[in-house]
């Protein structure tokens, strides 16, 4: 979230939203309100480097277990869908849903335990357009990955809709030099969202999976290309015995060769992010929440200044 401590207690209690946080408080507003004050408080003497006394931690501990923990198990769920969404579900999202995919890219649907969070998974089968392999010593290759954050841009459709989208790389490397590679992205709705499907949601999806063909394609066939998702990227891989590579380690693998994936960050340190990447995790706040886009978008615009 891009709101201070006092902003974002001011957005919970206001009378506007108070209805949409109370199911996830156990206390009323003026008790919540009071409990939020008072860690913001100590909060802010931690932060000019003020004294905290031993009685401010021991607050801390009470006001953060009584306020916060009907909050974790509500981040709990919507943080893990692991249940798989039954085959036999009869939602018109979900009937419209379940037919997309492509060679290249396969659908997941999940769920959380309470049903509420529905997780839409896509598998990218990243090709290797380029290798080279000496054995016992050093393997390098060229995949193509997707850049997820430019999904969210190219396509608002999908961006209004979605609460976070969050990725995943897995790789599969043999002896014989040969090496697979994939990218999960995982796109997170809330399942009341879905319910109100609007239809708008497939055909973005549909024009996504259609431009992810197309520029792989392109890449493919010209190495030097470059599309709009779709790019390629570098991975390397030295012998176990080697004591790091990149940063890496060596330890705990059960194949023998260490991977190290370099992935593209289109020129962004993680210490440092784009407009685009700050925008990514507001997204799910600023359909339901005038008030919370009001307030992150003058972040927004701050950072990018």
């Amino acid at each position: 979230m891009h709101l201070n401590s006092g902003e974002l207690t001011r957005l919970i209690v206001s009378e506007a939203y108070w209805k949409l946080f109370k199911p996830h408080f156990l206390g009323g507003k003026e008790i919540i309100k009071s409990k939020l004050d008072e860690i913001g408080s100590i909060r802010n003497s931690f932060a000019h480097f003020r004294p905290v006394r031993t009685d401010d931690v021991d607050v801390l501990k009470q006001n953060s277990k009584h306020v916060l923990l009907g909050i974790e198990e509500f981040l709990n769920q919507a943080l893990l869908q692991r249940d798989v969404v039954p085959t036999n579900t009869q939602d018109d999202w979900y009937r419209a849903l379940k037919t997309l995919g492509t060679d290249q890219c396969v659908f997941t649907f999940r769920q959380s335990v309470d049903e509420q969070w529905v997780r839409i998974g896509i598998k990218y089968r990243c090709p290797v357009i380029e290798g080279s392999f000496e054995p016992e010593y050093y393997a390098h290759y060229t995949p193509l990955t997707i850049r997820s954050s430019a999904i969210l841009t190219k396509y608002p459709e999908i961006a209004n809709d979605v609460c976070y989208l969050s990725e995943r790389v897995a790789s599969k490397m043999r002896k014989d030099g040969n090496a697979e590679f994939s990218k999960v992205l995982s796109f997170v709705l809330s399942r009341s969202m879905l319910k109100s499907y609007d239809q708008g949601l497939k055909p973005a999806l549909e024009e996504l999976l259609l431009t992810i063909t197309d520029e792989t394609e392109l890449i493919q066939q010209d190495n030097l290309a470059r599309g709009q998702l779709v790019h390629s990227t570098s991975v390397s891989a030295h012998q176990e015995d080697a004591q790091s590579i990149g940063g890496g380690t060596t330890k705990g693998l059960k194949h023998p060769w260490r991977r190290v994936i370099r992935r593209s960050t289109g020129g962004i340190s993680p210490g440092r992010m784009t407009s685009s990447q700050l925008r990514i995790g507001i997204l799910g706040c600023q359909r339901t929440c005038p008030q919370m886009k009001s307030l992150s978008d003058k972040r927004l615009k701050q950072s990018t200044s």
